[in-house]
């Protein structure tokens, strides 16, 4: 009996000592994880695949995001808010954001807090690291010009991006064309009959709000629907 209990009371003391030396989590990975659950809270991924991702960011009045890594990124506002923006080190700007602007974040620190009366809603559409899928041309607007009415306006282009609005009215057709990968953000409910580039023809309907991908290559599209197709191209160069 009394060797049980001293076999007892190693055991505990044991315990107790391998507890007292398990290592801490440093302070800065505690900071970090509160850091990823408050930005996953505000976050919804619309798509990902292995060459781009289009996250939806929604900020309610007051609401913050703290202190975080962001890649390069293009924003396209899709409410009117107000922000303060923050990079690493600098201090706050508030900068006012109207539905369907588009800016260019570079890669670094920042921190926002909604400073507005209204919820703050974007998408951030960002590429990967990977090398695009490439095609001859990739000219989103090759041959086009000549559309009445031409369903294209272009509303932003630099290094990395170019973005391209689209209205198609029902029963309207863009020829057969060259396109950059890219991602198509739908700004309403419609069908399209769509040829790809291995002349393959699929009818698709997709709803306000969603996001697919398209890889480079000629494809030509046509408004089978009742309703406009309205869209936004965000081509990665």
């Amino acid at each position: 009996m009394k060797t049980n209990r001293i076999l007892i009371l190693s055991a505990l003391s044991g315990l107790s000592l391998f507890f007292a030396c398990e290592p801490a989590k440093p302070k800065h990975q505690e900071n970090h994880n509160k850091t990823e659950e408050s930005l996953s809270s505000n976050r919804v991924v619309l798509f990902e695949n292995d060459y781009a991702q289009a996250i939806r960011v929604t900020l309610n009045p007051g609401e913050e995001l703290p202190p975080h890594e962001g890649k390069s990124r293009l924003i396209y506002s899709i409410s009117d808010y107000t922000i303060d923006w923050a990079g690493e080190g600098d201090a706050p700007l508030v900068r006012n954001w109207k539905k369907g602007d588009i800016h260019v974040h570079e890669e670094g620190g920042l921190s926002l807090k909604n400073s507005g009366s209204t919820q703050a809603e974007w998408i951030a559409f960002t590429r990967k690291e990977g090398a695009l899928p490439t095609t001859s041309g990739q000219n989103l607007e090759a041959d086009l010009t000549n559309l009445n009415p031409n369903p294209f306006k272009q509303l932003f282009d630099n290094k990395q991006f170019v973005v391209t609005e689209v209205n198609l009215a029902p029963g309207k057709t863009i020829p057969l064309h060259d396109g950059l990968p890219r991602l198509v953000y739908s700004l309403s409910d419609y069908s399209i009959r769509y040829q790809g580039p291995k002349e393959e023809t699929m009818e698709k309907s997709f709803q306000k709000g969603t996001v697919h991908w398209h890889d480079a290559g000629p494809h030509a599209i046509e408004n089978i629907g009742n309703t406009e197709a309205h869209f936004l191209i965000v081509g990665y160069k």
